[in-house]
């Protein structure tokens, strides 16, 4: 068992399109949410009543939570990086499209590139698809689950899983499957937190894998612009274990 207890620097790019409104198979309590609530002078809430800073569906590059209203893109760019004290720094870049779907529904793509130094790799593509239990702050937390299963495209040379002392893990990435449970809510106005558990196993070469949690608190400081936070991921990698041999 290895424990791990990783720091990253984060960028998040994003440009969220919204294209149209409430989808006409919301259920009622939906409705009553999105027509009833009262808005906060600088939110405009969702299809399901959610308020604007939960309309992105992430906190960060390591956090999601929620899904996006009905027929609502998010389209978005984001930078995991580490700056390991020797060698060279790691980046994986990953693009990533999600569309809201009627019946808290959402589902998406996501295509992760590795950069180390001068190597660049296409590692995996991702199909995602996420589900809320109820309208927003219908159910404490706001639970939400997601499923994704991911194509190994290349070798691995940046991500969670990359062996920093050796410098590059440059085996293939096998496919794999990954499920989450997302939490969000804000406790205080303008103070936000988000938190997702999850389990990520291998398909593939040596059948690797992840358990763990990452959480989010950040304050909006202008709405809609600029948002202030801190983050923490933390991990367990199991390895699979060589079978056992046989005396003769």
């Amino acid at each position: 068992m290895d424990m791990t207890l990783r720091k990253v620097v984060i960028i998040v790019a994003s440009l969220t399109l919204l294209v149209c409104g409430s989808a006409s198979g919301q259920d009622a309590t939906e409705r009553e949410v999105n027509v009833s609530a009262a808005a906060d002078e600088f939110e405009e809430l969702g299809g399901y009543g959610q308020p604007q800073w939960a309309e992105r569906s992430r906190a960060s590059a390591t956090t999601k939570f929620y899904v996006l209203s009905p027929y609502e893109f998010y389209v978005g760019v984001i930078s995991e990086s580490d700056f390991p004290r020797h060698g060279k720094s790691n980046h994986d870049l990953t693009r990533e499209i999600e569309v809201g779907l009627p019946r808290r529904f959402e589902v998406g793509i996501e295509n992760d590139l590795g950069i180390s130094g001068s190597d660049a790799e296409e590692m995996r593509t991702s199909v995602t698809a996420r589900y809320a239990f109820g309208a927003w702050e219908k159910i404490p937390l706001n639970p939400a689950i997601s499923a994704a299963y991911s194509f190994g495209t290349g070798k691995r040379i940046a991500g969670d899983r990359l062996d920093l002392q050796s410098g590059h893990d440059r085996r293939a990435e096998p496919d794999s499957y990954e499920l989450r449970l997302l939490l969000g809510q804000e406790f205080v106005p303008r103070v936000q937190w988000a938190s997702n558990l999850f389990f990520q196993q291998d398909l593939g070469g040596p059948r690797e894998r992840n358990v763990g949690f990452t959480q989010d608190v950040f304050y909006v400081a202008v709405p809609d612009r600029i948002q202030v936070g801190v983050g923490m991921r933390r991990h367990q990698h199991h390895p699979e274990r060589p079978p056992r041999q046989r005396a003769p």
